[in-house]
């Protein structure tokens, strides 16, 4: 049926074929999707807005405009960031420690969840993290929910006085950003980094755009 549209279907009041839009389940499904090239843009459900957004940009030609623009953008966003990578796979660490060098990001990488308690134990000097969901002994969502109580003490202790102010001069009130870094976007999943204590999640491997709107969430007003 898209074959047919794509072939014989009708035009837009601009003499245009319309734009085709398909949803999907997982990014294997999505690359299928675009590698037949019988759609203009495949979404993975559950739909996030940056991607919906996305969507419509490239349905209307904007996002060509700006795509020469786009890297130096992320990299006003994340030049000179650090930012600590965790994942027990090393090709994944390397691939996400290679894309976030790109564009000006001061990386540390690690293999595992009790490395990650250890750098991000407050104070430390790491802007935000990228969690691995899937490790052995602790996960990303343990991880992240014991990184969180860490905070949470601490910044008790600055509210009660206990620390001095020179301890705690970096920043006012801890809460590192932790995004997942994950291939599966089903709705539990999301569901559960939320709950854990996660800000957000990126697809593995990272897609530019998806990228920059997570991290212009945190980072964007410089």
């Amino acid at each position: 049926m898209l074959k047919e549209l794509r072939t014989n279907g009708s035009t837009t009041t601009l003499g245009k074929p319309p734009k085709i839009c398909l949803l999907c389940m997982s990014f294997m499904e999505k690359d299928d999707l675009k590698s037949a090239g019988i759609v203009d843009h495949v979404l993975t459900k559950p739909v996030r807005l940056s991607g919906l957004i996305t969507c419509f940009q490239e349905a209307i030609g904007y996002q060509n405009k700006k795509r020469v623009t786009q890297p130096s953008t992320l990299g006003s966003l994340l030049t000179g960031k650090h930012i600590l990578v965790v994942d027990d796979n090393n090709v994944n660490r390397r691939v996400a420690e290679g894309a976030l060098k790109k564009y000006g990001a001061i990386v540390t990488c690690v293999d595992s969840g009790k490395a990650a308690l250890t750098h991000l134990n407050p104070p430390h000097n790491f802007d935000a993290c990228f969690m691995d969901l899937q490790m052995p002994e602790m996960d990303g969502f343990e991880a992240t929910r014991q990184i969180r109580n860490l905070e949470n003490k601490y910044n008790e202790k600055v509210d009660s006085g206990a620390l001095l102010p020179g301890m705690s001069a970096r920043v006012a009130h801890w809460h590192t950003p932790i995004l997942a870094m994950t291939a599966d976007v089903i709705q539990a999943t999301n569901e559960e980094c939320m709950k854990c204590g996660m800000d957000d999640y990126v697809s593995k491997p990272f897609e530019k755009g998806q990228l920059y709107s997570t991290v212009a969430r945190f980072f964007g007003s410089g």
